[in-house]
């Protein structure tokens, strides 16, 4: 089972993410990837694309594409039948929910700066160059909290309170769209452990299900 995790910069993912391979990896065989790819050589130059403000929106969305179709290719597709649960942390929800303001100011249209980004998801997805995730759980945050929480990391283009609000709106955009594929978890007065403790629970509830069915 593929299961992503998703939500704006500093929302707890990554942490989030650490503590279910922990915990899962005690019942099943678990393997975890993250969005931008943390392998060579995406590892040393992610930081450097996501901060230079140079590279344009559409060829910047195209790069962050192209490091999710190689990242699919040599660490997604060969785990796919191997491993019990692969799990997330972010995928092509992310992708859609940051690049779309983004393109918005390029083409002038969000109708157009959308269109855009789903020609190239489907060219992908056509080919089986990537896959959608089974289930995905968006995490929602107080934006103005985790702007806070994320002021000792690297900077990214999307940094500002502004463009993470529209990202989150872009996320909840795409959940009502997803027919229930996605599913929106809401942080406000949560511990970053108890949010990993709803989420093992309902994920090893979707495992029980999926071997029934197997």
């Amino acid at each position: 089972m593929f299961i992503s995790i998703e939500g704006i910069d500093n929302v707890g993912k990554t942490t989030i993410c650490r503590i279910l391979e922990n915990r899962l990896s005690k019942s099943f065989s678990v393997h975890v990837i993250s969005d931008p790819p943390r392998i060579p050589p995406w590892a040393s130059l992610r930081d450097k694309i996501l901060g230079d403000k140079r590279i344009t929106s559409t060829a910047l969305a195209v790069v962050l594409l192209g490091m999710r179709v190689d990242s699919f290719n040599r660490s997604v597709n060969p785990r796919l039948a191997k491993a019990e649960l692969l799990l997330a942390d972010r995928f092509i929800d992310s992708w859609f929910a940051y690049q779309l303001p983004k393109a918005t100011k390029h083409f002038k249209s969000t109708n157009k700066a959308r269109r855009f980004l789903d020609s190239l998801n489907k060219i992908c997805l056509n080919n089986n160059l990537l896959v959608v995730p089974d289930k995905t759980y968006l995490i929602l945050g107080d934006v103005s909290e985790t702007i806070k929480r994320g002021a000792h990391k690297s900077h990214s283009v999307y940094d500002s309170i502004r463009t993470q609000r529209q990202v989150q709106r872009n996320y909840l955009k795409l959940a009502k769209a997803s027919n229930r594929r996605i599913e929106v978890i809401n942080s406000k007065n949560l511990s970053i452990g108890q949010i990993a403790g709803i989420l093992e629970a309902k994920i090893r509830s979707l495992m029980s299900l999926d071997s029934l069915r197997t």
